[in-house]
């Protein structure tokens, strides 16, 4: 209903209500004047009386009215905005991340479809934080955001999961395709060179890459637990590369 009348806008708004306003001005004032006189000539001057009152208060009232309910809707955007996604990469924050893997898992329960989860991290941001500022840091991690919100699909869930941590659902997807987009993620972020204050800022990332059991049993904890088993294999061999989550080993897809 309210977004109903906030598409009629607001001057159209604000005449609705002061045609309402006169309405029941003159109807109730009509009600009353026969009720109680049955004076015709009283009630023409009181007609005329309640319309220029309700055409003087009505607009005047009503307008900064609907111009606050204006407001309280924007505000009320912003505030679900600022709720749901990281204020720098735009992407899921941390709480909305995992809202929406949950669905996500269902889904996949449901249709018997497969989902792997990749886990990434920004190598040695730290370095780059104490050599850059955090505004070198922030723009970092904005143009990451980009760049990953480039690489996958629609259909994929980012988010950011920590400081420089990042984490992607890819549902309906094998290990093997998993593999392929972190791969091409990493490349494209190895090959970025962002200009910071008139210096050039090289980057680089780690992947930790998990896949769903095949039967989907498992709570999706569990499957970003094991690619965050990865990802620390990752960083531990070096970084700069992609690891697959192994029950009995982890190998290095790079």
């Amino acid at each position: 209903m309210r977004r109903r009348l906030q598409s009629l806008g607001r001057g159209y708004l604000v005449i609705l209500i002061t045609v309402i306003a006169i309405a029941l001005a003159t109807g109730l004032n009509t009600t009353i004047v026969l009720l109680f006189t049955l004076n015709l000539e009283q009630l023409a001057i009181t007609n005329l009386k309640a319309l220029v009152i309700a055409l003087v208060v009505a607009p005047a009232l009503s307008w900064h009215l609907v111009g606050l309910l204006f407001k309280l809707d924007k505000l009320e955007k912003k505030m679900n905005i600022l709720a749901t996604f990281d204020a720098l990469t735009g992407l899921y924050n941390r709480r909305a991340f995992f809202v929406a893997c949950d669905s996500a898992h269902h889904l996949a329960r449901r249709n018997h479809q497969p989902y792997c989860l990749l886990v990434i991290d920004l190598d040695y941001f730290k370095n780059i934080n104490d050599q850059f500022g955090h505004s070198g840091g922030d723009k970092l991690l904005t143009e990451f955001g980009l760049r990953l919100a480039k690489t996958f699909r629609a259909s994929d869930i980012s988010g950011r999961i920590g400081g420089e941590e990042f984490a992607v659902l890819l549902p309906n997807t094998t290990l093997k395709q998993a593999e392929v987009f972190a791969e091409k993620l990493r490349i494209i972020i190895a090959q970025t060179k962002i200009n910071h204050l008139d210096h050039r800022v090289d980057f680089t990332i780690s992947i930790g890459i998990s896949a769903a059991n095949t039967n989907l049993t498992q709570p999706i904890e569990d499957v970003l637990n094991q690619a965050d088993q990865a990802l620390y294999q990752a960083k531990h061999r070096g970084r700069n590369r992609v690891c697959i989550f192994n029950a009995l080993s982890l190998h290095s897809a790079h």
